[in-house]
C-alpha cells in the first residue's frame, strides 16, 4: 500500500490531505481519516502500527492535534502516542523528515529540543524515539550533547542496517544503528541529494550539486 500526504484535491472520496491506495493507485477507502488535516501535511512516515505524520496543521478530523502525530492503521488518531511535545519548540524548529531504523523512529531537521529536560533548548539535527513517541536519549552522538547541532536537510540514505548517510546540504555524515557518527568517514561535496550505488561509491547527485 501507499500512503501520500499534501494538497491532494482531485482524489474521489475527497482525501482532505492524506489518503492510502493500492499498488495501482485505487484508493483505499477503508483508511478513514474523517475531516482530515486542516492544512496539508509536510511528511509521513509509516511503522510497524500506524503512521506517524508532520506538518502545520492544527486539527485532524475536527479535533485539536500538535504538529507530530500518529494515524492508525484504520486512519483514526491513536491517542496512545506519548511524544514529548512540551520539550519542543516547534515555533522555530522544523521537522523535515521521518525514518525508522530497525525498532526505533528518528526525526531529522532543525529539531530544537530540551534533551535534559531541564529548560535548556539546543539544536539537534536527529533524535530517536520508539514507535510509541518515547525519547531515546542515548541514541545521540556526544559531540551534540556539548554543541549546537547543525541543521539537516531530509537527506537520509540507507547503506545497510547498520549505517546510513545524512547530509544538510554542506556535509554528509554516517552514522550507524544508535546515532553514533563515523568519525573516520566524510564528504564536504555540497549536495542536496545523495544516493548510494551498488560498488559502495557515494556520489551526489548531479542534477542537484552545486560546486563553489
Amino acid at each position: 500500500r501507499i500512503i501520500l500526504v499534501g494538497s491532494l484535491n482531485n482524489a474521489t472520496p475527497k482525501a482532505r490531505g492524506i489518503l492510502r491506495t493500492d499498488i495501482n493507485g485505487n484508493i483505499d477507502e477503508t483508511f478513514l481519516t474523517g475531516e482530515g488535516f486542516n492544512i496539508p501535511p509536510a511528511v509521513v512516515e509509516p511503522i510497524k502500527d500506524g503512521y506517524l505524520v508532520f506538518g502545520l496543521f492544527t486539527t485532524f478530523n475536527g479535533s485539536s492535534v500538535q504538529k507530530l502525530i500518529k494515524i492508525k492503521e484504520d486512519g483514526s488518531l491513536d491517542t496512545s502516542f506519548s511524544f514529548p511535545y512540551s520539550r519542543f519548540d516547534f515555533e522555530h524548529g522544523v521537522i523535515r523528515n521521518i525514518k525508522v531504523i530497525k525498532d526505533k523512529v528518528v526525526l531529522m531537521g532543525e529539531l530544537i529540543f530540551d534533551f535534559n529536560s531541564n529548560g535548556e533548548y539546543k539544536r539537534f539535527p536527529y533524535l530517536f524515539f520508539d514507535f510509541n513517541g518515547n525519547f531515546e536519549p542515548s541514541y545521540m552522538d556526544p559531540y551534540y550533547l556539548s554543541h549546537d547541532g547543525l541543521l539537516l536537510s531530509n537527506v537520509f540514505v540507507r547503506v545497510n542496517s547498520e549505517n546510513f548517510l545524512i547530509s544538510d546540504g554542506s556535509y554528509i555524515k554516517r552514522i550507524n544503528s544508535r546515532g553514533i557518527i563515523d568519525p573516520i568517514y566524510s564528504s564536504n561535496s555540497m549536495s542536496a541529494s545523495v544516493y548510494y550505488s551498488q560498488d559502495n561509491t557515494v556520489v551526489p547527485d548531479p542534477a542537484v550539486t552545486y560546486h563553489c
